[in-house]
Parts: structure tokens; C-alpha cells; sequence
């Protein structure tokens, strides 16, 4: 979303960092079981806002949402993806680090998590935002767990400059 900021007073921020990576000035808060990230480079800016309520059935597991294109006035190329992961032994790997990587960020990265320690699950439930500098651009990672249904939700985006 470019331009438009979202309400985030209407929704329940359960964690907010701020910084500087790269080129950018970035801004990732957790919001329960989604996730929004405010990119700015310039006098430019977009969000990333993404709700992993429903999201099997939803537009992005449909192919329906662009899941690649231009931002920042044209001047940057934005690539979405996310993938579903169910686990039957332990809390996945991924989601493990991703967590570690998002408690103690190097110099040039930002990251924030949040646990939700509720239910009766094995394994308490994570949203993970971590932001680090990539060939041309960002990388922005997300985890999304529920182990109540042993299911991870993973997102990719790539945002790079465009040639």
C-alpha cells in the first residue's frame, strides 16, 4: 500500500523497532497474527501489511494478490511470497532461528517478535518480523506460527532496485 498510512491506533501494536537499513528507514510492528512494515526511502513510502487470518483460503494463497510489482514512485521493484508449513516433531528450525536472529540484530538489520503464551499447545505461538539489507534492497522475513494446528507461516519479500 503506497501513500495511504494504515490506522494503526485502531489496531493492537503488540511490538514496534525502528531503524535504518540500508538505504531505508524502516518500521515493523506486530500485530497479533499479522504483521506491518512501513518502508521509507526518501520522501517515499509503502507499507507491507499482512494478516495470516484465513490466509490459506484467502487472495494470496489463490495467486490472486500481484505479488510482484513497482513502489516508491516506480524506483523499486517489491516480490511478495509466502509459503504454509505443517511440522509434526518439535518447533521447526526456521522458526527458531528467525527468533534468535530477531532478539540480537547485527548492526544494519532490524527485528522484533512476539509470543503469544496461551492455550495448550506444546509449543507457544510467534509472529517474527526480521529486516536486513540484500544485494540491491531489503529482505523483510516473517514467521507466523500456530501450533495448535502444527502450522508455520512463512513470507519472503524482496524489495531491489530497479535496473
Amino acid at each position: 500500500m503506497e501513500g495511504d498510512e494504515p490506522q494503526l491506533d485502531t489496531l493492537h501494536v503488540l511490538s514496534t523497532v525502528c531503524g535504518s537499513v540500508a538505504a531505508f528507514d524502516v518500521r515493523a510492528h506486530v500485530l497479533g497474527a499479522s504483521h506491518a512494515v512501513r518502508i521509507a526511502y526518501g520522501d517515499r513510502h509503502f507499507w507491507e501489511v499482512l494478516s495470516c487470518i484465513d490466509l490459506p483460503n484467502g487472495p494470496l494463497a489463490s495467486g490472486e494478490y500481484p505479488s510482484e510489482r513497482e513502489v516508491l514512485g516506480g524506483t523499486h521493484r517489491y516480490h511478495f511470497s509466502v509459503r504454509y508449513e505443517t511440522y509434526d516433531n518439535g518447533e521447526p528450525k526456521l522458526l527458531a532461528a528467525l527468533k534468535s536472529q530477531a532478539s540480537d540484530t547485527p548492526h544494519g538489520e532490524i527485528g522484533t517478535w512476539r509470543a503469544f503464551p496461551q492455550g495448550s499447545a506444546e509449543y507457544v505461538p510467534y509472529t517474527i518480523v526480521v529486516v536486513n539489507a540484500c544485494e540491491a534492497g531489503l529482505l523483510i522475513r516473517s514467521v507466523h506460527s500456530y501450533p495448535n494446528s502444527n502450522t508455520v507461516v512463512y513470507s519472503t519479500t524482496h524489495l531491489t532496485r530497479k535496473e
